[in-house]
């Protein structure tokens, strides 16, 4: 029996295509460094979606799409306050991508030889 746990390529793929956009990295990276990885309904752990477009200096419709795509993804969460939408990151996907690449890294440091280069004459 493998010790690997089996990668589920699909959800990875969704959460790669959801940070394909330079954009959607900087709303990400804003919100870990104003809000942590902790979702919570206090306001402090949470960005306004205008807040963010601020930061950024995009407009809130930019950074509405790229919030919709990063939610979607289930990147990060989203709550209405009133007229405030509300985003932080999710932790549990941040421990699922921290899962992944430590079980990369392990696969890699076990895999000395590549399978990619022909072999040597």
């Amino acid at each position: 029996m493998s010790n690997h746990r089996t990668i589920d390529e699909n959800r990875i793929a969704d959460l790669c295509k959801a940070l394909s956009s330079p954009h959607r990295v900087r709303i990400l990276s804003t919100l870990l460094s104003c809000c942590g990885s902790a979702c919570a309904t206090d306001e402090e752990f949470a960005a306004c979606v205008g807040d963010i477009a601020q930061g950024l200096g995009v407009s809130p419709s930019t950074v509405s799409h790229h919030v919709k795509e990063l939610r979607l993804a289930g990147l990060i969460q989203c709550n209405r306050n009133g007229q405030r939408i509300e985003c932080c990151v999710d932790p549990a996907v941040l421990n699922f991508l921290h899962e992944f690449t430590t079980q990369l890294m392990q696969q890699a440091a076990n895999s000395p030889v590549c399978i990619c280069k022909e072999p040597s004459p």
